[in-house]
């Protein structure tokens, strides 16, 4: 019995190896017929390739037959692709945290720059009419009230000129300096020159009222100057009638709140043109409106006369002292408009020459009187930003040449 089973044992082995065999032969040809028409479609394929690339570039030549040795199988291709970087190119993980260093402070103070302004502005001077005042009494009638021995006042006063009336030299001349100069030596000289004449002197802390007020210096000596009899203005500028009303405005409130012992406002770049008179008109007014009593504009020439209601003072002539010889000025200018106004009307011209040796002061002083104006400055000071950031070297003989012109 057991011989059976073995032998049995050994018949299905038998069948089950023969089996095996068949299978693995009929797997082997599926697969070899498989792989041959496989490498037989892509053998056409790329022989269509190449016959196609073949007539599209020269009609004329002929597809290569295809090559019996050529592989049955398509060429292994990778089984993988190369992998991209899964990260970018490393980057700095922070930026700067600060910005470039930049100066911690900045200067705190404005660059040096002239302490005054140019005072006249470039414009042709208007033609002046001659400087003969007008006399309206006869030849005759002068030689018959000079045989008779009568007067030319009192009830005669219509046939005679106001300037024959009242001469403008009965009234004694003033000083009008531009006191530019950091209170020292120079305040000192003024103060003493006051009690020859009178002096108005124009204070200018930094082209205009310093806005913080004065400091001590300008405390001390401006109430010297008040307690010699000096009378104080502050310099504004105008800009010839372009700069803003309220920055003007706001420096003569300056002047009147921190500025003790201040009587006036000198508008310097003052236009002479009679189309900025609505502005200096209502400049005029705040000055009035402030209580104060001096307004002098400096347009530096004759301006148009509707000037002259609208200011206390005008500088017609700021240039070299030797040119005041050669300026004539309009009836005006030379005559009041009637006898009430006669009074002081002298004092509503001023004339600054600049640019005049010593020597030469004098005359220009005298030049000044005989054109009817009242208050004048002579210096040795030359033309350009800082004509006045100096007092006149020869002030105290200036001061005592007015007071003999006065005596």
């Amino acid at each position: 019995m057991l011989k059976l089973k073995l032998v049995l044992f050994a018949i299905f082995l038998i069948i089950g190896c023969v089996a095996a065999l068949g299978a693995a032969q009929g797997e082997a040809k599926e697969i070899k017929t498989f792989a041959e028409r496989q490498g037989r479609e892509w053998h056409e394929h790329h022989w269509h390739e190449a016959s196609s690339e073949g007539s599209s570039s020269d009609n004329s030549e002929t597809s290569e037959s295809t090559d019996d040795s050529a592989p049955t199988t398509r060429p292994a291709e990778p089984t993988t692709r190369p992998t991209r970087p899964t990260t970018r190119p490393s980057e700095p993980t922070t930026r700067p945290t600060t910005r470039p260093s930049e100066p911690t402070t900045k200067p705190t103070t404005k660059p040096t720059e002239p302490t005054t302004r140019p005072t006249t502005k470039p414009t042709s001077k208007p033609t002046a009419a001659p400087t003969s005042r007008p006399h309206s009494t006869s030849a005759a009638a002068a030689s018959s009230a000079a045989s008779s021995g009568s007067s030319t006042t009192g009830s005669s006063t219509s046939s005679v000129g106001l300037c024959d009336l009242v001469p403008t030299t009965s009234e004694p001349l003033k000083i009008l300096v531009p006191l530019y100069v950091y209170p020292g030596s120079d305040w000192d000289t003024v103060a003493s020159a006051a009690s020859e004449v009178e002096i108005i002197a124009i204070i200018n802390p930094n082209s205009g009222p310093d806005p913080s007020g004065p400091d001590s210096s300008y405390v001390t000596y401006m109430s010297q100057l008040a307690s010699a009899g000096v009378q104080m203005i502050g310099y504004v500028y105008t800009s010839y009638g372009e700069r803003a009303i309220s920055d003007v405005e706001a420096d003569i409130d300056t002047y009147t709140s921190l500025y003790t012992g201040i009587t006036g406002i000198f508008f310097d770049e003052g236009s002479p043109d009679a189309s900025e008179i609505a502005f200096y008109t209502q400049a005029y007014n705040y000055v009035m409106s402030k209580g104060l009593v001096h307004s002098i504009i400096n347009p530096g020439v004759q301006p148009d006369e509707g000037y002259l209601a609208i200011t206390t003072s005008i500088v017609i002539f700021e240039d070299q002292g030797a040119l005041a010889s050669t300026i004539s000025y309009s009836s005006w200018v030379t005559c009041a408009s009637d006898s009430t106004e006669k009074s002081g009307y002298k004092y509503k011209f001023s004339g600054i020459g600049h640019t005049t040796a010593e020597a030469d002061a004098s005359g220009i002083i005298s030049t000044f009187e005989s054109q009817g104006i009242g208050m004048i400055y002579v210096t040795d000071g030359a033309a350009g930003c800082c004509t006045y950031n100096t007092l006149t070297s020869y002030f105290a003989t200036e001061a005592s040449t007015v007071a003999s012109v006065n005596a």
